[in-house]
């Protein structure tokens, strides 16, 4: 060890060379950057350097190759050392959850605190925390089938429910490459499991609801015992039917399976009425959500078009099977698996005998000629036990508060009060104070920009994330800290006319050089040498330069320089007294014996760029004194003056216009191509939804207040996540931001589209009566919508990468939101100043305008009919598939 007056010495030296440029070049990189005034430092660093090629390779790795993977895998080996050494294993239930590092520990050893990182070792991390994260689609998946069998009351319709929202992903990959020729399926892909399991129990309870409601929308048998006589004797001579059973079974007893024809027609009717309803229904949702996704395939960042369109296929499969699979299985549910006859539903029965198709014997069976023509004795009439009001209120009243039916009894007596002076001061108050919480989101929203700081993956108390922030405290970085940039001669472009964008792997495009690329000539050479003269000294006073230069000092290495030197040592004369052949001939030795000054241990091969023998390219290679891993905007103006720069360097006829650049540039263009993205999804997604309202309500004004609401979510997450979360318009934002319009439609869309939907099932003309119908109708199913989407988002809590985390927070705020705008401002405006009669509907403005003839409008219901249609309790047939003494039908 060091003496102490050894210490004391190299400790004053250093901290005397910390206050000039150079000592904090060379030194900085060891010290905080309080080293210089307070005399000492409280932080301290070293750095490992790990090269290629490895043993059996010849050259550099690069990303993607063999080689680069098993430096990859050697690093995690050496990580997962680094963390048993210093105790920072997960243990216990982080261990149990699958995470590699103990989250919130602290790297302790000999009274020091230590942080490590690597970006090959935090890619291995990222790599491993996606694959266990992603596992919380199982959860998610769990809570999905809970909720759908909990809803609707059926084991069988949750669980082949939760199947076809499955088999949805699968179908829908098959298309994504077979049809569409996408091969590209990465991490963002995943999150479509998230968004389609709620879309797609969402849909089931919009096809289960409307059929449980068609109990007491379809009148049964045609509504008398004449149409039952009827349909028995259409049934009965029908060959194609069996026989009416009445004509063996009520000949005499006999043990068999019942089969009623009037039930059956009674399930035909029931299945088309709530079929026509929840087609259009889950169509109108399921249409915009998808274009919304679409709309993300405008986005230049490949993964994020290419999820758009994933998850849009998955939104349209889903529609598919919903409208196959879930009318079939209803079917199957109750009327062969709750009983032939429905007793155990509790369901109607028909007042004819029933009809049976089993009985034995030589002169019994459907076909039987003993039978043909026998008259069954008259049918019983069953008496009808009328329900009175005063028993519809107790009815009422065992719903329980906490239901999707109480929280719906509990809204209309709240929206539809009236004070003394007969206005509804409630439902006003609501629609004021979220039309001034939106247009206060609008401002926040607006307020969103592009990160100030590197985009963080791990959470704070993970070791990778401690060890970036510390890097901060540094007095300087050392050169591999700063951006390598890049002066390029000779090359002209690339040809990709082979390269394909869904694998970005392979064929990624061949050089086209500059035929006219020749350094020989003196002119060229000079204007060579000025370009790094112009480069070392290119000034900077943007925020993310230092020393106000563009370059870091020293760091400039202009092989031309070197080999001017090297040729005048080793043949006594200059570079510009060589015929080209010698010139050339002498740059290849050079090229191939000596090494940069600045890295010994490197070579010329990116510098001097030979090809079969050739010199197709020169570079000029330096380190900018901006940090690697800024943000969007710091990188935005530095970029414009390494553009500048570009600009102002001399060329000849031989060495034409090169080009800069530095990797930042490729993250910084992606990270400006999601703002874009964004930009033009909510352009195309936001009149998309309008057209859709449109055609979902028929309706000009329902429309425009729905798209208001609709703007009023947008902006409400956005803003929120600005205002009370301080979030950026970071990767996360952007790509939630267009998922946010795709999820923020549904329910206003089912509410809208119920709302002029009561006009034509109960001849509902005004306001009012179309308010109750479509929250009765669409309440509770918007309502169990919004609880299985939003649960499912929430596992997404769980997870480790703060991707992740936030896209489940976007989802729950875009769930809130979406339900709160639809119950709290769009119902409440259609309450106040809806819509009534033909008021806004858009073949009565075309009528009115002489575009279109008039049509022969149906007359409205009568108040009565409409008040006998809106009786019903809340809730009817609301949770399917229960018994009438279980769900207060």
């Amino acid at each position: 060890l060091l003496s102490d007056e050894e210490v004391a010495v190299a400790s004053a030296t250093l901290y005397t060379h910390l206050t000039t440029t150079a000592g904090e070049l060379t030194y900085g990189f060891y010290v905080d950057k309080h080293a210089p005034t307070d005399g000492q430092t409280c932080w301290t660093r070293s750095m490992f350097k790990v090269g290629s090629p490895l043993r059996g390779y010849s050259g550099a790795s690069s990303v993607g190759d063999k080689q680069f993977y098993e430096i990859q895998e050697w690093m995690a080996d050496v990580q997962e050392d680094l963390q048993g050494f210093f105790g920072m294993k997960a243990e216990g239930f982080q261990a149990l959850a699958g995470q590699s590092v103990n989250l919130g520990g602290v790297a302790t050893k000999g009274g020091l605190d230590v942080n490590w990182f690597s970006i090959v070792m935090q890619n291995a991390e990222m790599m491993h925390t996606v694959a266990n994260d992603t596992n919380m689609a199982l959860f998610s998946m769990i809570f999905v089938w809970f909720w759908i069998v909990m809803h609707t009351g059926s084991f069988l319709i949750g669980s082949l429910g939760m199947l076809q929202i499955v088999l949805s992903l699968p179908v829908s990959l098959f298309i994504y490459r077979v049809i569409f020729r996408i091969w590209f399926f990465d991490t963002l892909q995943t999150l479509a499991i998230f968004v389609i399991l709620g879309v797609g129990a969402d849909d089931v309870f919009v096809m289960v609801d409307a059929w449980v409601q068609s109990r007491d929308e379809v009148p049964y048998g045609g509504g008398s015992d004449e149409d039952e006589e009827q349909i028995l004797a259409s049934k009965c001579d029908d060959k194609a039917f069996p026989v009416c059973c009445a004509t063996c079974c009520c000949a005499g007893p006999c043990a068999c399976k019942g089969h009623d024809p009037v039930r059956a027609d009674w399930y035909v009717r029931r299945m088309e009425y709530a079929y026509s309803r929840a087609m259009k229904a889950v169509f109108n949702t399921s249409w915009t959500t998808a274009m919304a996704f679409f709309a993300t395939a405008v986005s230049p960042i490949m993964p994020i078009s290419t999820f758009g369109i994933y998850a849009a296929l998955c939104i349209i499969m889903n529609y598919v099977f919903v409208m196959t699979l879930t009318p079939a299985t209803i079917i199957i549910q109750e009327y062969y698996m709750e009983g032939t006859h429905g007793e155990s539903s509790g369901e109607k029965q028909s007042s004819l005998p029933n009809c049976c198709w089993c009985c034995s014997g030589p002169n019994f069976g459907p076909f039987s000629d003993t039978v043909k023509g026998w008259t069954p004795p008259p049918p019983s009439k069953p008496e009808k036990v009328p329900i009175d009001e005063e028993s519809k209120a107790i009815e009422k009243m065992k719903v329980s508060p906490c239901s999707p039916e109480g929280f719906i009894n509990g809204y209309l007596n709240t929206m539809e009060l009236k004070t003394q002076g007969g206005v509804r001061w409630f439902a006003i108050s609501t629609v004021l104070a979220l039309s001034a919480y939106g247009i206060f989101s609008c401002a926040a929203s607006s307020q969103l920009t592009p990160p100030t700081e590197a985009e963080q993956w791990f959470p704070d108390n993970h070791i990778y994330s401690k060890a970036l922030k510390s890097m901060d405290k540094f007095l300087s970085g050392d050169d591999d800290s700063y951006a390598l940039f890049k002066v390029v001669y000779g090359m002209k472009g690339l040809d990709r006319s082979k390269y394909n964008v869904y694998i970005p792997a392979e064929n990624r495009g061949e050089t086209k050089y500059d035929s006219d690329f020749d350094l020989q000539p003196a002119a060229a050479q000079n204007a060579f040498l000025d370009a790094c003269d112009t480069i070392r000294n290119y000034p900077c006073k943007e925020k993310g330069c230092q020393f106000g230069l563009l370059i870091r000092p020293n760091t400039t290495t202009c092989f031309l320089e070197e080999f001017q030197t090297w040729h005048y040592n080793t043949y006594a004369e200059t570079t510009y007294d060589c015929t080209a052949t010698e010139f050339y001939s002498r740059l290849t030795t050079f090229r191939e014996t000596t090494a940069p000054k600045a890295d010994p241990y490197g070579d010329w091969s990116t510098e001097i760029g030979m090809i079969d023998g050739e010199l197709k390219f020169a570079t000029i290679d330096s380190r900018m004194t901006m940090k690697v891993l800024q943000s969007v905007i710091v990188k935005r103006p530095i970029s414009k003056i390494a553009d500048n720069l570009v600009d102002d360097l001399v060329t000849t006829s031989t060495l034409n216009k090169p080009f800069q650049w530095t990797w930042d540039w490729v993250w910084y263009q992606t990270e400006e191509g999601l703002i874009i993205g964004l930009m033009l999804g909510m352009a195309i997604a936001l009149p998309v939804a309008f057209a859709t309202l449109i055609f979902a309500t028929g309706n000009v004004v329902v429309s425009l207040y729905a798209i208001v609401s609709i703007g009023f979510v947008v902006a409400s997450v956005l803003g929120a996540c600005k205002a009370y979360l301080d979030w950026d318009l970071g990767i996360a934002e952007s790509v939630a931001g267009v998922i946010v319009i795709g999820l923020a439609v549904d329910y206003t869309i089912h509410m809208g589209h119920m709302y002029d939907h009561a006009s034509h099932e109960i001849g509902a003309q005004d306001r009012e009566a179309r308010f109750r119908f479509a929250v009765e109708k669409m309440g509770t199913t918007v309502f169990a919508g919004a609880i299985t989407t939003a649960g499912s988002g929430m596992f997404l809590y769980f997870t480790v990468l703060l991707f992740f985390s936030k896209m489940a927070t976007l989802i729950v705020f875009t769930i809130f939101f979406s339900f709160l705008y639809s119950f709290g401002f769009f119902m409440a405006l259609l309450l106040l100043a809806g819509p009534e009669g033909d008021f806004g509907r858009i073949g009565y403005i075309l009528e009115s305008l002489g575009l279109r003839k008039k049509a022969d409008y149906e007359k409205p219901a009568s108040a009565a009919v409409v008040d006998e249609a809106l009786a019903a309790p809340i809730g009817s047939g609301e949770v399917a598939l229960k018994g009438d003494e279980d769900t207060n039908l």
